[in-house]
């Protein structure tokens, strides 16, 4: 035997420099682990396993001999898949599915077993009831900012793909950063209100019924940081983006402590997109029902 990170490796592997393996992980003869790509907690793993490049592989999964993850693919949740099947470019397969011998997951599929997703029908129910406070709320940001009060922006959503975010407009004119303070010039007094109580978010469960998004999530953020996202970082990737979230909650008062930094950008790139991060990592772990309703309690609570 060997040790990788205090891996239980056997011989004649095959493993790239950049891949991380944790010290729980169980590689069997003959597998080959990728670059970037990273194997996690409590994963058993068989023989003549391929683990391709940015795949992540974590939380007590198990692979029988012969299975090929293909690139950028994502496992977790106590997922165990049989011998000899090929999981796609992309696919999701979490929270406890069981996959036969010999069978083929298609690229950017999403397998997931876990309570009925009654997301779309709360959001629809949901609208009905807010749409007056919603228009107005438009009608306000267009008074406001001069322009349309109905803002879309394109964001990074579930398996790396771009989608338009509806939100309501808070800024007048055009900006150039993808950063916002709170003292930010081209948000409108009016804005920086809708901005504090997360009235401007309310258009998103435009997001929900369209099945973009979900209530909870890791929210969505700009090309440039979530489609960067590399190795074991990419299960954040694996679930829907969500209105609010563990990390949104955590940094509820983003915007005052980016106006206490004398570079926001870079701090947020440096600072508090990598504690993001690590946030949403555990989130997707653990994610469960009762958590998410924990989350939507303490957001409505502010």
């Amino acid at each position: 035997m060997v040790s990788h990170l205090g891996s239980e490796i056997n011989y004649a592997l095959a493993i790239h420099p950049s891949a991380s393996i944790a010290r729980d992980a169980r590689l069997g003869e003959g597998t080959v682990v990728m670059a970037k790509a990273a194997i996690n907690a409590s994963t058993i793993i068989g023989k003549h396993v391929i683990i391709n490049t940015g795949a992540v592989v974590e939380h007590d999964v198990k692979l029988a001999d012969f299975v090929h993850i293909s690139p950028n693919a994502a496992l977790a949740g106590g997922v165990e898949v049989g011998e000899g099947t090929q999981v796609g470019i992309g696919a999701s397969v979490i929270q406890n599915v069981k996959i036969g011998k010999w069978c083929t997951i298609g690229a950017g599929a999403v397998i997931i077993q876990d309570v009925p997703d009654h997301a779309v029908v709360v959001a629809l129910g949901l609208f009905l009831l807010l749409f007056p406070l919603i228009l107005i709320l438009v009608l306000l940001a267009t008074w406001s900012t001069q322009s349309w009060g109905l803002f879309s922006q394109s964001r990074i959503g579930l398996h790396g793909k771009p989608f338009q975010i509806y939100k309501i407009r808070t800024m007048r004119g055009k900006k150039e950063s993808s950063v916002t303070t709170a003292i930010d010039p081209y948000v409108t007094p009016l804005g920086r209100f809708f901005r504090k109580t997360k009235l401007d978010e309310l258009p998103q469960l435009i997001n929900v019924l369209k099945g973009e998004m979900s209530f909870v999530g890791p929210r969505p953020d700009v090309a440039g940081f979530a489609d960067g996202l590399e190795g074991e970082d990419r299960i954040i990737l694996s679930v829907k983006p969500g209105i609010t979230g563990p990390a949104s909650l955590d940094f509820r008062n983003e915007e005052e402590l980016l106006a206490q930094q004398e570079d926001p950008e870079d701090y947020n790139r440096k600072v508090i997109w990598p504690k993001k991060v690590e946030i949403n990592k555990e989130y997707v772990r653990q994610q469960s029902f009762t958590k998410d309703l924990y989350y939507l309690w303490k957001t409505l609570l502010g």
